[in-house]
């Protein structure tokens, strides 16, 4: 008895993790977990690829309807190359991605916590900044409105104005924008993909009512995908090779988003470098102010400061960039001295999240400050390294740590000591200046000790 118990526990934990993975049906799941044996990996498996159908997955009547204003179009070549442009390849679409809709479906357990309304669940590491973008533009956009209080849950009206602020950044210029969909959608994924041009000479209303007419399709799984290849496909291939941006915009096993990508939502600009400075030195700027600002915690790591327009956005809304992940923090109140914040913040990916957290910051240094006009001035000048000393740490010897574990600085290293390169034409470091240490290679008993 006990054992069917824990089967049936089981059996349900599966149904609830596939309905809210897929967004699909209770009956849809239970098909597909019947399917495979109630394996669930195997199950969002068959239900992805699309292999398998369902007569209990019902179609969104909305997905299929014509468009009045604007044409639908199926044109491979073009899907393909902006496919390309996000993930090198076109033969087929990373899982991560295809999990990850735009709904707004996180609730807290705790019941103290009255900002979980503005979460959305991340499956997998991979498309996070696409999606943070998304959700940093929705609670600009709110905070603009005067809309932004605890137990705020963006509606379909805050979601469809967010992607099209987005897009109308992607276009620049041009008089139109696209929005790509599925072809022939069941539960959220289609065979194919198709574009719907909207011009803008009348006004935005015409992209909002096609957006709205294919809210669904950007709510469930895959959804992420459509607004990356609606954003590439507006500002075009063409556009984007002009910012001599490395390519695809997506990097690494997990398709983590580049920093080029996140700029394209935010600012129009699918820019690699998010510093203040060009490499020989001077300063950049955006045409105009971004309403969702960046920081990076790549500032101290590698010493450089980020563009203004990305430090001092219109709303106090932030992609908070840390390596290879992206997550959202907002400002909700600064002490009157600029000393003290609060902010709230987000991370929807697992094992750290999806979780809320209310930081109250001290900031010792004061507030954000703008760049100075030279990269000489704002992270001072990189010299050329001076031959024998310390260029990187390999390792501790292992018997140090052993004895002494934690007691790092009695410690012996192996280290790797800067050579000469010619190639590097920085400046000689000034004799007025404090020297780093110099050491000559030598015989030693360690060099032949196992490390």
């Amino acid at each position: 008895e006990k054992r069917k118990k824990k089967k049936k526990e089981e059996m349900d934990g599966g149904v609830e993790s596939f309905v809210s993975i897929t967004g699909s049906t209770v009956e849809t799941a239970i098909y597909f977990l019947e399917m495979s044996g109630y394996d669930l990996e195997t199950s969002l498996q068959l239900f992805f690829e699309g292999g398998i159908s369902s007569n209990s997955a019902s179609n969104n009547q909305e997905n299929n309807q014509e468009i009045s204003r604007g044409g639908r179009q199926e044109d491979n070549n073009n899907n393909n190359n902006n496919i390309k442009y996000l993930f090198s390849s076109d033969k087929s679409l990373p899982e991560s991605w295809l999990l990850q809709g735009l709904q707004f479906d996180y609730t807290s357990n705790n019941s103290n916590n009255k900002w979980s309304g503005i979460g959305i669940k991340q499956h997998k590491n991979g498309p996070c900044g696409v999606l943070i973008a998304f959700q940093a533009t929705v609670v600009a956009n709110l905070i603009e409105q005067g809309r932004l209080t605890e137990n705020i849950k963006p509606n379909d009206e805050d979601v469809i104005q967010a992607l099209v602020d987005i897009l109308l950044l992607c276009k620049g210029d041009k008089e139109q924008v696209t929005i790509c969909t599925w072809s022939d959608p069941v539960n959220g994924i289609g065979k194919g993909l198709e574009t719907i041009e909207i011009s803008t000479n009348d006004g935005v209303d015409s992209v909002s009512m096609v957006i709205y007419s294919v809210l669904q399709q950007f709510y469930s799984p895959g959804g992420v995908i459509l607004l990356a290849l609606s954003a590439i496909a507006t500002i075009t291939p063409e556009k984007i090779r002009q910012f001599n941006t490395e390519l695809p915009l997506s990097f690494g096993t997990f398709h983590i988003c580049s920093s080029a990508l996140v700029q394209l939502l935010l600012n129009g600009q699918p820019d690699d470098n998010i510093s203040a400075y060009s490499p020989t030195g001077e300063k950049r700027s955006l045409i105009k102010k971004s309403k969702v600002g960046l920081l990076s915690g790549m500032e101290i790591e590698q010493k450089f400061l980020v563009r203004d327009e990305l430090k001092f956005p219109t709303q106090e809304v932030y992609v908070l960039h840390g390596r290879d992940h992206f997550t959202l923090g907002f400002i909700t109140n600064v002490s009157d001295d600029n000393q003290n914040l609060q902010m709230i913040h987000w991370n929807g990916l697992p094992p750290a999240g999806p979780r809320i957290t209310i930081l109250n910051i001290k900031l010792i240094e004061g507030i954000r400050s703008i760049a100075p006009e030279t990269a000489a001035e704002g992270v001072g000048i990189e010299y050329k390294p001076i031959v024998n000393t310390i260029d990187s740490i390999i390792q501790a010897d292992p018997n140090d740590k052993a004895l002494r574990p934690k007691q790092w600085n009695t410690w012996t290293y192996e280290v790797a000591l800067v050579i000469d390169d010619p190639t590097n034409q920085s400046p000689e470091r000034p004799s007025h200046l404090p020297q780093p240490p110099t050491f000559s290679l030598k015989e030693s008993d360690l060099i032949n000790r196992n490390w």
